[in-house]
């Protein structure tokens, strides 16, 4: 997810990434902001999530059944130096921050490095929560941009291409693309003829069929 945005390479300025309650973790919270990224996640069961504080002596007595405890500052404070090295050594492209990720989070026992950024988390997490509930453009917002995402996914699996026009995006482009539609285009054109048929428009409804539980053409 971090890796998409921050080696984008097209001239769309992205602000914002949604994702759904899997992508919302702890420690992608803690790494959204050092990127100058905001993380808007649409979180299942939001009622059932807890509040991290930073002062316990605070007067929280609004929020007070929504806390679930205070951010643990000692353990951010000893790791900061290590941070802010895990923090620029994605930023200067020494490390995908999905591998490095992966290998903090499989540690057997999680280290010092994970917990601190664990508690950065919690405290960014429940900013967002707040600001969640008390702004219904970001929820608008939040919601239309991984509707997005899904009816792209959609698409995909309707047309049922796969991954050829992401690779033929990525190693020529547009022009890749055309040229890989048209291979499409010629590749059926060819098969149709070998099944005794001169063109897709004169396919005979009966013999389509659509995916499981999508009828296909001229079914009722």
């Amino acid at each position: 997810m971090l890796d998409g945005l921050l080696y984008n390479e097209s001239s769309i300025e992205i602000l914002e990434h949604a994702t759904d309650t899997a992508g919302a973790t702890e420690m992608i919270f803690a790494m959204f902001p050092q990127y100058g990224y905001r993380l808007t996640p649409r979180i299942r069961n939001l009622n059932d999530r807890k509040l991290f504080v930073i002062e316990p002596s605070a007067d929280y007595a609004p929020l007070a059944p929504l806390i679930g405890g205070t951010a643990n500052l000692a353990i951010v404070e000893e790791n900061w130096d290590e941070m802010l090295r895990l923090w620029a050594s994605i930023a200067a492209g020494l490390v995908p921050p999905s591998v490095i990720l992966k290998k903090i989070t499989a540690a057997p026992r999680q280290n010092a490095l994970a917990k601190a950024l664990r508690e950065i988390g919690r405290i960014e997490r429940s900013i967002f929560i707040c600001d969640w509930l008390l702004d219904p453009a970001l929820r608008r917002r939040a919601h239309g941009n991984l509707n997005k995402g899904e009816t792209r996914h959609s698409l995909a699996r309707a047309v049922f291409l796969g991954r050829p026009p992401v690779y033929a995006l990525a190693a020529d482009g547009a022009d890749g693309v055309t040229r890989l539609f048209d291979e499409l285009d010629e590749e059926l054109e060819e098969t149709l003829r070998l099944a005794g048929c001169p063109s897709a428009s004169r396919v005979p409804a009966g013999v389509l069929h659509g995916r499981a539980g999508v009828p296909g053409p001229g079914s009722e």
